[in-house]
């Protein structure tokens, strides 16, 4: 695993959550979320996300855990293979139990409610 690009503390354990490019040979590669712990190097992974990267123009990733400690959430970019400019803002979700993960879209339209 790469450089670690997030963190996110597990309230209920004394370990971290990050999200980390998948092959520390490509930094700009899709992210993993890992699990680690301060003072050991036994970082494993929790879940490949896929299609999901790091936000190139606005700062850092935001991220949460929900209050029990179930489930993560991040907000990351899926690329888009044609061009940069049709990139898309989604919602990863991971089911820290069964490590279940899912990639939602967002779009303006999904902000309205009529």
């Amino acid at each position: 695993l790469g450089n670690y690009v997030s963190l996110t503390r597990d309230p209920t354990t004394t370990s971290f959550l990050s999200l980390s490019p998948s092959s520390p040979q490509a930094p700009a590669s899709d992210l993993s979320l890992v699990q680690w712990s301060l003072g050991q190097d036994n970082a494993k992974t929790v879940a490949a996300l896929g299609n999901a990267h790091r936000t190139p123009y606005f700062g850092r990733l935001s991220e949460t855990i929900d209050p029990t400690s179930q489930v993560y959430y991040a907000a990351v970019v899926d690329d888009s293979y044609v061009s940069k400019k049709l990139d898309n803002w989604v919602i990863a979700r991971v089911d820290l139990t069964s490590k279940a993960t899912t990639l939602t879209s967002l779009s303006p339209l999904s902000l309205i409610h009529i």
